[in-house]
């Protein structure tokens, strides 16, 4: 029953951003509450478990009216609009065929590897087709479009402008690590845009968690590679898709991690962790909870950090200064955005930094105290800790809410898979 609660709040959560991708009064107030139930449903004992069947036959209707409702048509300009509606459909039908795959009664059965190859397959060529269909009135699909031909002739990212930005966006600077324009830019060289290799990275998440659990399960646990599969199809994920968000690759490293650590490699698991650290900023707020996360620890926690620095540091020495003032003072500097999806804007100044502070190390400790030392505890936590930044933080907008909720539904994925599971006391008195 926990479980399923913390689920639907993390689905609840997806499902709002979705549908307002920008500030709005009720999505922060239904935002609030979705955390509230997720770190209950958490203290309750939930990342133990699985969320019912009949949830997730639930789920997707709900996916597919936040397509309805809010179909990845803002702030693009439809390059062949009927490629952008069929890619529509396309994913519409996935999510069909999805809960086509779930609605049988019988649970024990063993589902064909093919079956859920094909739904995953299905889902790549909607979102393929969007990116084909729409042309993105957005500065970050504009930045790493022009910093993958930057990068073709030499020229530093942190040292370039970009004019063709929409007005009144960012234009003067590239304000993410360098992970960020080296995974993205081979899309741009390759096939001519930057989101087809973003959109590789959603679906192979959604293909590894699904291999995962289905070959610890026998490919009989209907929950678990029912929800590794949902979360490529997370309401918001198309827009995501469309709008060239970069989610995804931190979403992916993570994942890549955990199922290291599961096969055994937590020392390689540094890697992924590294790379995902050094793509996008807001993923130093993990950075305590590695630090005590029972097969990581410190020393694991400075390969991380070497890996990530490694990769910096070739455009920090070239040009200090610029690139402090795009990935650091940018961000301290700025004001909190009117159209974020967080409590900040609401709240007194001075109590905003010590709420986001009290908050996260609740946050940290509540997770690690509740959720089991397994891989999927450990992205269970990741997202939960996520999610309680990004109510309290000053700058959060729905691709930060989509990357807490992918997380959530990725651990739930994976599930306490290993025989050392410290359960809550509360489950073990029941037990005895």
């Amino acid at each position: 029953m926990a479980a399923t609660a913390a689920v639907a709040a993390v689905w609840g959560a997806a499902w709002v951003t979705s549908i307002h991708a920008v500030y709005s009064a009720w999505a922060v107030v239904a935002l609030c509450v979705a955390v509230l139930v997720l770190f209950a449903a958490l203290w309750s004992g939930a990342a133990y478990g699985a969320p019912s069947a009949r949830l997730l036959l639930f789920a997707v209707p709900t996916g597919l009216l936040s397509v309805v409702l809010a179909p990845p048509m803002i702030n693009e300009v439809p390059t062949v609009r009927g490629l952008l509606v069929v890619g529509i459909v396309v994913v519409c039908l996935a999510l069909v065929a999805w809960l086509v795959v779930l609605a049988p009664a019988r649970r024990a059965v063993r589902w064909p590897a093919g079956v859920v190859a094909g739904v995953v397959l299905l889902t790549a060529v909607g979102y393929a087709l969007v990116i084909a269909g729409s042309h993105p009135l957005i500065d970050v699909w504009v930045i790493l479009q022009d910093t993958a031909r930057g990068l073709l002739h030499g020229q530093n990212p942190y040292r370039m402008a970009f004019p063709n930005v929409p007005p009144g966006q960012t234009s003067g600077c590239f304000n993410y690590w360098p992970v960020t324009f080296l995974s993205t830019a081979p899309g741009a060289w390759l096939f001519g845009d930057v989101r087809y290799l973003e959109t590789g990275y959603v679906v192979a998440t959604a293909g590894l968690l699904a291999w995962q659990a289905g070959r610890s399960s026998g490919w009989q646990d209907r929950r678990r590679i029912g929800m590794a599969v949902l979360v490529g199809l997370l309401p918001g994920t198309l827009l995501i898709v469309q709008q060239a968000w970069t989610e995804p690759m931190l979403l992916l490293g993570m994942v890549g991690a955990a199922i290291l650590i599961h096969r055994d490699h937590p020392t390689w698991a540094a890697v992924p962790l590294g790379l995902a650290l050094a793509t996008k900023q807001h993923l130093v707020v993990l950075l305590p909870l590695l630090l005590f996360w029972p097969r990581f620890g410190w020393r694991r926690l400075l390969v991380t950090g070497g890996v990530a620095a490694a990769v910096s540091l070739p455009w920090a020495v070239a040009d200090w200064p610029r690139y402090k003032l795009c990935t650091v003072d940018f961000f301290l500097g700025e004001q909190g955005p009117s159209q974020s999806l967080s409590v900040w804007r609401l709240l007194p100044s001075a109590v905003q930094l010590p709420l986001l502070v009290v908050g996260f190390a609740g946050a940290v400790v509540i997770v690690l105290l509740r959720c089991p030392r397994t891989p999927g505890g450990f992205l269970i936590a990741s997202g939960s800790v996520l999610s309680v930044f990004n109510l309290l933080n000053k700058q959060t907008f729905m691709n930060q809410w989509w990357l807490a909720g992918a997380l959530v539904l990725a651990g739930m994925a994976m599930g306490p898979v290993v025989a050392d599971v410290t359960r809550p006391v509360r489950s073990a008195v029941r037990a005895r």
